[in-house]
């Protein structure tokens, strides 16, 4: 085997590599184009803090509308009651005179 015979078999061997990097850019260019669209899609979203502090505000309104409805139901409930005592004593005055 003779010098310019090694020359060319390590010559060759670059090639082989230099193919194979060439799949291996081609594969990294494919995974930064999925980062980029999973980067896309999360722009839009909210982050942990965000949805605690959405989730906080939203507790506090529905603990705010269950105040109010309680007192709307309290409200009624005496409204009902003042009707039921009138209607008792509207009842006694005419049946029982």
């Amino acid at each position: 085997m003779t010098i310019d015979d090694l020359a060319v078999m390590v010559a060759a061997g670059f090639e082989g590599v230099d193919r194979r990097f060439e799949g291996v850019d081609r594969r990294f260019e494919g995974v930064d184009k999925k980062f980029e669209r999973i980067e896309h899609k999360m722009e839009g979203m909210a982050t942990k803090d965000e949805l605690k502090k959405l989730e906080k505000k939203m507790d506090d309104g529905f603990a705010e509308l269950h105040h109010a409805f309680n007192n709307h139901v309290a409200l009624v409930r005496s409204d009902t009651d003042d009707l039921a005592y009138r209607v008792k004593r509207l009842e006694e005055t005419v049946f029982n005179p």
